[in-house]
């Protein structure tokens, strides 16, 4: 149990590092947010969530790459992948609804702009940003089940 607790603070220390190296001490302020800047119009995505998804991602992948060496048999491994994977389909949404938010300003404020090409092509990015969310939350689902799959066949096999 040792071994598991000190590989998981591992991954997770990496994944802390690895996400601090890439957007800098400053994001972890809690006023800390990105800012899309589109047409005259900002509008600030809190770092937090975006953070906690990248870190999420980082330790779901270090974990089933884990769990697809050692087969599923380890139960420790097999808990703590559908925890970072449950976390991270919650930072998806999360940032889902702060697109959903970009996009009410963005319609709100092309409307009062002449020209429809712009407010229809910076919808586009916005919807195709929301499906590819969507998209990525149905492969972690999928695979979290194939990960409760995969651990009661283990366990049948073991008994």
């Amino acid at each position: 149990m040792k071994k598991e607790l000190l590989i998981l603070a591992a991954i997770v220390l990496a994944a802390f590092l690895l996400t601090i190296a890439l957007f800098g001490f400053d994001n972890l302020t809690s006023d800390a947010t990105f800012e899309v800047s589109i047409y005259n119009t900002n509008f600030g995505i809190p770092s937090q969530c975006i953070m906690l998804g990248f870190m999420a991602l980082l330790t779901t992948g270090a974990y089933f790459v884990r769990i697809l060496f050692e087969r599923f048999q380890n139960q420790f491994a097999n808990v703590a992948f559908l925890v970072f994977n449950t976390a991270l389909i919650i930072c998806i949404l999360l940032v889902c609804d702060a697109l959903y938010a970009l996009e009410d300003v963005i319609r709100e404020k092309m409307a009062k702009t002449t020209t429809q090409e712009m407010t229809t092509s910076t919808n586009k990015v916005v919807a195709n940003l929301i499906e590819s969310a969507y998209f990525m939350i149905v492969l972690a689902i999928f695979v979290k089940l194939l990960v409760i799959f995969k651990m009661r066949n283990a366990q049948k096999v073991n008994r």
